[in-house]
């Protein structure tokens, strides 16, 4: 049962910022969220209407440090709690998760709810089927006695379908990443080719004398092509390392765990060889076109 979505814990002086959520649960909430305690214990039966908690890591090393926190008085949401277990970091998304909750009994949230109309989830695990489903379902419609032949008032959402939506959002971001990328080499190829003609310009008095000097048209091409590609290939390495260094950093803001794409960086690695090749291949070409007598008057 949501207690309030944005509350601020404070302790011994100390405060978090408003961003906790404050819900009331039962002893079966840590196994339905998958989270582990880290000390102390879980809520059990006959905490029901004690004004007790459970806290994730975020507001224990805000309040407490290094501390564990168990057994502390916090003030949340007008209430006064006794810190009965902390919960092992569990990582967030988009900011929430266990980490930045306060998890009290379903009793005593009853009592300060501070929306009048608060609704109620029921979370349960099962062994699969659809058989789990149809229970629930049945059941719904007992307890809030839906009449024979009327339509469903409850809604049940399945972890599987929670997955595909999560993966389905996943590989849309990262088509909208890809074609962004694209447009961007598309700009940085342009811009990359006109520097390197430029290039060829200013330097046609030393193609002429390399030429004189018995260079081939090969060497020639070699040697633009090469530049143009350490060119491109130095830009991506930087662009890929600040990627990293901006992404994790929000990650960490967020208290996300550190991650480094190894596939995404090798496909950014090979786009910018290809884009530096192609961007290469016209202001090598003329470079190789130009002959010694006619580079060496300009």
């Amino acid at each position: 049962m949501p207690v309030t979505p944005v509350a601020v814990v404070s302790s011994r002086g100390r405060c978090t910022d408003p961003i906790i959520t404050v819900v009331g649960s039962d002893e079966g909430w840590t196994a339905c969220h998958q989270a582990v305690l880290a000390a102390g214990r879980n809520l059990l039966p006959v905490d029901a209407h004690r004004e007790v908690c459970l806290i994730g890591d975020h507001i224990r090393r805000r309040l407490f440090g290094e501390e564990s926190g168990i057994g502390e008085e916090i003030s949340v949401a007008g209430m006064r709690l006794r810190v009965i277990g902390t919960l092992a970091r569990h990582g967030s998304i988009f900011g929430g998760g266990p980490d930045r909750m306060a998890v009290i009994p379903l009793g005593v949230a009853m009592r300060y709810a501070t929306e009048p109309e608060a609704g109620c989830s029921l979370t349960v695990i099962g062994d699969g089927g659809h058989s789990l489903r149809g229970k629930i379902l049945a059941a719904g419609r007992i307890v809030r006695r839906t009449p024979a032949g009327a339509k469903d008032d409850i809604q049940v959402l399945e972890g599987e379908s929670l997955q595909r939506m999560l993966d389905s959002l996943r590989r849309k971001l990262s088509l909208a990443a890809l074609v962004i990328g694209l447009i961007t080499m598309l700009g940085s190829a342009t811009g990359l080719t006109n520097m390197m003609l430029v290039s060829v310009r200013e330097r046609t008095r030393e193609i002429g004398l390399r030429k004189a000097l018995g260079a081939r048209r090969r060497d020639i091409r070699l040697q633009f092509l090469g530049e143009t590609v350490c060119l491109g290939s130095l830009g991506g390495l930087a662009g890929i390392l600040l990627g990293l260094i901006l992404g994790n950093a929000v990650a960490l803001m967020m208290d996300g765990p550190f991650c480094i794409p190894w596939g995404w960086i090798a496909a950014a690695l090979l786009i910018c060889l290809a884009v530096s090749l192609a961007s290469g291949l016209l202001p090598a070409r003329r470079a190789s076109r130009l002959t010694p007598i006619t580079a060496l008057r300009e």
